[in-house]
């Protein structure tokens, strides 16, 4: 487990928040690899006080970021987004050590297609500016579907790094 402190907060959008976390200690990870976040609070529902979360921050920078959405009708938001969303600078959470195989292929010359849709897009944040970081030139096309504009995020941050090609779907006026 890892101690980590609460530095910043950024709205991504309405229902989407970036929490900017100091670790105590570096971490060590792959761009898309996820951590298990502890959270003690009062009034912990049946889910607990912990919940999994892909890291959106690149190995490359200096925090733990981790991108979280919830829903607009607080009757229905889990007591651990509750307590999340209440955190405030300087507050403490605990971590796992990073987990997951969900990265990218030693092989530079590998080319790749990345499929995210909504939030999902936070591996592939992770993954594109590590790539920009490290100035490498890979094949990448990433389609990036949305039901709302809301979960339209890192938009002009992906488009800055060297993806080949990216293309946005908003399925938002589509019914079916």
């Amino acid at each position: 487990m890892i101690k980590l402190t609460l530095t910043r907060v950024t709205d991504e959008s309405p229902t989407i928040r970036t929490f900017h976390f100091t670790p105590e200690r570096p971490l060590d990870h792959q761009a898309g690899q996820f951590i298990e976040l502890y959270l003690p609070h009062d009034s912990t529902d049946n889910k607990g006080d912990h919940r999994w979360f892909t890291l959106s921050n690149s190995p490359t920078e200096n925090e733990v970021a981790i991108t979280v959405d919830t829903p607009l009708k607080p009757a229905i938001i889990s007591s651990f987004k509750q307590a999340l969303w209440q955190l405030q600078s300087g507050d403490a959470a605990q971590a796992s050590d990073p987990l997951g195989d969900f990265v990218l292929p030693l092989n530079e010359a590998t080319p790749l297609v990345w499929i995210a849709g909504g939030i999902s897009i936070t591996p592939f944040r992770s993954m594109a500016v590590w790539i920009a970081d490290n100035k490498e030139a890979r094949q990448i096309q990433l389609i990036h579907s949305t039901r709302t504009t809301n979960e339209h995020i890192f938009k002009k941050l992906l488009q800055q790094t060297p993806l080949a090609q990216y293309h946005h779907i908003d399925t938002s006026q589509q019914h079916g």
